[in-house]
């Protein structure tokens, strides 16, 4: 980099040797100025005379500069001053008009020292700060596995999601428990159709007996699944410290004792209270849909979850893609194409597809019955695509496979058709 003062050489020679000395001086208040504009007040320039006329001050910043020249590793960058041919050739001339750097790996000036070794009184800082400090807990083994079902965008259908795959992993007599962790706006309960008295933020709340534990607020939920519901209209849950978010956290080692997937229903967005839980899981399923918006968020979520657990990769959660709402299987495979790609270019992440689940109106209807899907219509086209899912998600696990029950059939027909397959 170099630093060029106003004028030209022409400009600034001097016609008496006075008025050279008076010019010099000059551009060497001008260099220091534009110098420390750039590099800070704690700096202190010398220009080529100062160097050739040795001073008390000027022998004193000679030696400082000589043990920094010292110390200073051989690949560092080393600075000189380079002068015109105009110069060269002028006889008297001591004052550059150029302060050139030549910098290889680490750009550095000589004539440019710190503040600290100009004043020994001051300290630097003992400890780097760490723009953004790894908030999120340790890596630790997991009696079970624990899945996040998440998104970038709100309105993707990912509640909707959580409980009907609570259920359909019930049905293939996996013990789940649902952990709905959508602070301050959780509804799973309400697709569920019952009303818990106990929610989530009783576990962050001290009460008579303290905190609670998550396995005491859990409650039996219409497909055979453990729901701990979260809390609804709760301004202090909606912006929870990172300590009661750790707490929360922690209380998945009970409900492991107890089941053998939990899903945790995050909120939308990449809040703290969101990428916290991502981060904590062991998979992450990002559910998006074929809208140009929800794509971009789906990346968004991933690469704020890599970021943050940049320190701990050997900890960061498999992802996998749900697209929702899509109208056809080649629309679906479009969408994780493009996730998927982008993904890898960029964070050398791997995104494998987990399902596509159809654009189906009975998802509509089940939500305003507050009957899950999977027992108000199993036989709908989504019903059908969400078992499937949950039969990839268990593979995905390494659960065992299991066979899902089969509905009791009654009657005449159900008899009749009995006794041929005897036969």
């Amino acid at each position: 980099m170099a630093i060029v003062p106003t004028g030209h050489p022409e400009q600034l020679a001097p016609s008496a040797p006075q008025e050279r000395t008076t010019c010099g001086e000059d551009q060497a208040s001008r260099l220091r100025a534009m110098v420390q504009s750039l590099q800070g007040p704690g700096v202190s320039v010398f220009t080529y005379a100062e160097r050739i006329s040795p001073s008390p001050v000027a022998a004193a910043h000679a030696a400082t500069q000589q043990r920094l020249a010292e110390s200073r590793p051989a690949s560092a960058g080393a600075a000189s001053v380079e002068r015109t041919p105009a110069e060269r050739a002028a006889p008297g001339r001591d004052v550059p008009t150029r302060l050139h750097r030549h910098a290889t790996t680490a750009p550095a000036a000589p004539v440019v020292h710190s503040a600290h070794s100009l004043h020994p009184s001051y300290t630097p800082q003992a400890t780097p700060i760490i723009p953004h400090p790894d908030k999120f807990p340790a890596p630790r083994t997991r009696r079970c596995p624990v899945v996040a079902i998440t998104s970038g965008k709100g309105g993707v259908g990912k509640t909707t999601l959580s409980v009907n795959l609570a259920i359909a992993l019930s049905s293939l007599k996996h013990r789940t428990t649902l952990l709905d962790a959508d602070l301050g706006l959780a509804n799973a309960d309400v697709l569920c159709g019952i009303s818990p008295t106990t929610r989530l933020d009783a576990a962050v709340e001290a009460g008579s007996r303290g905190p609670r534990a998550l396995t005491q607020i859990g409650i039996a939920a219409p497909g055979g699944f453990t729901l701990v519901p979260g809390s609804v209209g709760v301004a202090r849950m909606a912006n929870l410290p990172e300590s009661h978010r750790r707490l929360i956290i922690e209380g998945l080692v009970g409900l492991e004792q107890s089941s053998d997937a939990v899903l945790i229903d995050t909120g939308a967005g990449l809040s703290d209270g969101v990428t916290a839980f991502v981060a904590a899981a062991d998979v992450a399923v990002v559910v998006c849909t074929p809208e140009p918006t929800s794509i971009a968020d789906a990346y968004a979520l991933i690469k704020c979850v890599a970021h943050a657990t940049r320190l701990r990769p050997a900890s960061r959660p498999r992802f996998t893609l749900i697209v929702n709402q899509a109208h056809s299987d080649k629309e679906g495979h479009s969408v994780h194409a493009r996730v998927a790609a982008t993904a890898k270019r960029f964070l050398d992440i791997e995104l494998p597809l987990l399902a596509i689940l159809p654009s189906d109106p009975e998802v509509t209807r089940s939500i305003r019955a507050r009957k899950p899907l999977l027992i108000s219509m199993p036989s709908a086209p989504a019903a059908i695509a969400i078992a499937q899912a949950s039969r990839q998600l268990a593979r995905f696990l390494h659960l065992p496979e299991q066979t899902p029950a089969q509905p009791v059939r009654r009657g005449m027909l159900a008899s009749f058709q009995g006794w041929l397959g005897a036969r």
